[in-house]
């Protein structure tokens, strides 16, 4: 590939990672505000059994493999010990 293919190709490879970057985020951002949303409404005896679940579901869409482990931990932590607020 040489000249404006090359150029159109890589900019098709830009705005696909950009494209993939924003899906990823925004699964983030929606476990976050899932994990903050069960913190506030259940009772403290259900938070272990909400993060379990949390965490499987973190799992079942990869965001571990994408944003990391410790990360998803650190929002379950966060979301659960200061009560969800």
């Amino acid at each position: 590939m040489h000249g404006r293919a090359a150029t159109e190709m890589a900019h098709f490879l830009d705005l696909l990672q950009a494209s993939r970057r924003a899906v990823a985020i925004a699964k983030l951002t929606e476990f976050a505000n899932q994990a903050e949303d069960l913190s506030a409404r259940l009772p403290e005896q259900w938070h272990g059994r909400a993060q379990d679940a949390l965490l499987e579901v973190a799992l079942a869409n990869g965001l571990d493999r994408t944003h990391g482990t410790d990360l998803i931990q650190a929002i379950l932590a966060a979301s659960f010990n200061d009560g969800g607020r």
